[in-house]
């Protein structure tokens, strides 16, 4: 696993298919789908992005044979808002967010544009996972499966302590990259970061190049979003 956007390259990844966005009640969603929509809609799920996270970023786990099978199901994977893609503070004027407001959104997305009243599956890993257990909350039985992958349905006070420090480093001189270079650091335990990089210097540039990529007012909101879950 590298950097904050926590990219994983499985045998037969599918190649990232064109973003789409609908407007629903004021806001974009952006989402992707993989494979085929079976005539009696039964072999769709639903996938969640991460923290720093986006659509893009998790074709690595799809395609035949890999964690999301498109060639056995219809994948939809949807950006959370915030994310940089759907309505986040970094385009549009949205401020606050929930994770009640991301699953709110992923549901309208579902029912009113891709006009589904069922899936098969919902999952996602770390906030994804969050978000699927949002989903059980709040759409008990609009799927047959939820499937959070290293999610809680409860933060430990060591997941608060974390991203409020983050949080806090965020509009402090240190900035951005303090809080980011945190969250790295919690990524992989110390064990796995010992035996399995070689180059640590390489490691802090693929780091800084992934911290290019994100948004401080969308990191700061979704932060807000998670611990305020």
């Amino acid at each position: 696993m590298k950097s904050l956007l926590l990219v994983i390259a499985l045998a037969g990844a599918a190649q990232a298919q064109d973003l789409r966005l609908a407007s629903i009640g004021g806001l974009k969603i952006g989402y992707r789908t993989y494979g085929r929509l079976a005539p009696d809609k039964s072999n769709a799920i639903v996938v969640l992005t991460w923290f720093g996270g986006t659509s893009e970023g998790l074709a690595g786990w799809i395609g035949p044979g890999n964690l999301y099978d498109s060639s056995k199901y219809y994948v939809i994977v949807i950006d959370a808002l915030g994310d940089g893609v759907s309505s986040s503070p970094s385009n549009s004027k949205l401020s606050q967010i929930t994770v009640r407001d991301m699953v709110r959104s992923q549901y309208e997305l579902l029912t009113r544009v891709l006009e589904l009243d069922h899936v098969l599956a919902v999952s996602g890993l770390s906030m994804g996972g969050m978000q699927t257990f949002q989903w059980v909350v709040s759409y008990p039985a609009f799927m047959t499966k939820a499937i959070p992958i290293a999610g809680t349905p409860k933060l430990t006070a060591y997941d608060l302590l974390l991203w409020k420090t983050e949080l806090s480093l965020i509009d402090s001189p240190l900035g951005m990259k303090a809080a980011a270079d945190i969250n790295e650091m919690h990524l992989q335990t110390p064990a796995y970061i010992a035996s399995h990089t070689k180059d640590i210097d390489a490691l802090m540039r693929s780091h800084e190049d992934a911290l290019r990529k994100l948004d401080r007012r969308n990191y700061a909101a979704v932060l807000r979003a998670m611990i305020g879950h």
